[in-house]
C-alpha cells in the first residue's frame, strides 16, 4: 500500500524541493490559495488512489477466497456425481440382467403355455370321445333296462322280480308275463309316510320283450291298485339331461296340428311336419326357434 503525503512533503514539491533557491520572492495571497488547492487536490488524488489500491486488493482478496470455495464446491460435487453415477450404473446393469433374464422366462412360459395349449386341446377331445364312449357303453348295458314309477312301498313283499313280472302282465294285458332277468327298488333310503314311493328298476330278458312293453304303456293310461304308474327307458343320467332339455319343444310341437314328432337316441329331436317334411335336432334352442320361426303361433295354426 502507498505511504500517505504529508502537507509538509507537499509543500516541498510545489516549491521545488530542498534544492530551492533560499532567495524567495514575497509570496501573495493568490499565490498561497492556488497552492492550497494544488495541496489539496494532490491530497485527494493520493487518498483516492491510496483507496482505490485498497478497495483493489480486497475484492481480488475475496475473489481468490470465492474461486478457491468454488473450486472446493466443484470438486465436492463432482465427486458425488460420480458416486451417484456409478450407482446409477451398477442399478442399471443390475436391472437390464433381470430384464434379460424375465424376457427368457416370459419367452419360455409363452412357449410352454403354447404347448399346454395345443396338449390339452388334445387331452380335452381325447375326453369327449372317452366320455361318449362310456356313454354309450353305459346306454348299451342299459339297453334293456326299464323304470317302473307309482308302485306302492312294500307291495312286492320281498318278491320283487316275480311281482313286476306279474304286474306287467296284468297292466298291459300281456300273453304271458315277460321274462326278467332281475328287479329292484332304486337304492334310495326307504321314503317316510306321506312321501312317493321309490322307483322300480327292471332288466327285461329280450330287446323285443322290453320294446313291446314300451309301445303298450304308450299306448294306454296304466292304473295298478288306484294308482298311475309310467314305464319309462332308463337312461343314463347325462343322456336323461340332454333328453329333458326337449321338454318345452315337445309342449310346444303337442299344441301344433299335423305336426308329429320323436325322440332318438340318445337326444335327437325329429319333427314331421306338412309336405312330410323332416328336421332334426340336438339342441333344443334351436329347435326352439324353428318352430316360431317357421311352424308359427299355435293360436294361428288353430285358426
Amino acid at each position: 500500500m502507498a505511504t500517505p503525503v504529508t502537507r509538509n512533503q507537499a509543500n516541498k514539491q510545489l516549491r521545488g524541493g530542498p534544492q530551492a533557491s533560499s532567495t524567495l520572492a514575497p509570496i501573495k495571497p493568490d499565490d498561497t490559495e492556488a497552492e492550497a488547492d494544488m495541496l489539496t487536490a494532490a491530497m485527494l488524488t493520493q487518498a483516492l488512489n491510496n483507496l482505490k489500491e485498497s478497495v483493489c486488493e480486497k475484492i481480488g482478496n475475496d475473489i481468490s477466497d470465492m474461486k478457491s470455495d468454488l473450486s472446493k464446491n466443484i470438486d465436492s460435487v463432482k465427486s458425488e456425481l460420480a458416486t451417484s453415477v456409478a450407482s446409477i450404473h451398477a442399478t442399471l446393469a443390475s436391472h437390464d440382467t433381470r430384464i434379460q433374464d424375465l424376457e427368457s422366462s416370459v419367452t419360455f412360459t409363452g412357449d410352454t403355455v403354447t404347448s399346454l395349449h395345443s396338449t390339452v386341446a388334445q387331452l380335452q377331445k381325447e375326453v369327449g370321445e372317452l366320455r361318449n364312449k362310456c356313454d354309450d357303453l353305459e346306454g348299451r348295458s342299459r339297453r334293456n333296462n326299464l323304470r317302473l314309477v307309482g308302485v306302492e312301498e312294500g307291495v312286492e313283499r320281498g318278491h320283487p322280480t316275480k311281482f313286476i313280472s306279474e304286474l306287467l302282465k296284468e297292466i298291459l294285458k300281456l300273453d304271458v308275463a315277460p321274462l326278467l332277468d332281475r328287479a329292484h327298488r332304486s337304492l334310495q333310503p326307504k321314503p317316510k309316510q306321506g312321501e312317493p314311493p321309490r322307483v322300480f328298476l327292471m332288466h327285461v330278458h329280450y330287446t323285443h320283450v322290453r320294446d313291446e312293453i314300451l309301445r303298450r304303456s304308450n299306448q294306454q293310461q296304466l292304473v295298478y291298485m288306484g294308482r298311475k304308474v309310467h314305464i319309462f327307458p332308463d337312461f343314463t343320467s347325462s343322456v336323461a339331461r340332454r333328453r329333458a332339455a326337449f321338454g318345452e319343444v315337445k309342449k310346444r310341437l303337442r299344441s301344433l296340428d299335423g305336426v308329429k314328432y320323436g325322440l332318438r337316441f340318445p337326444a335327437t329331436l325329429r319333427i314331421t311336419f306338412p309336405g312330410k317334411k323332416e328336421r332334426t335336432f340336438i339342441d333344443s334352442k334351436l329347435a326352439m326357434d324353428f318352430i316360431d320361426n317357421e311352424l308359427g303361433d299355435p293360436g294361428a295354426n288353430q285358426e
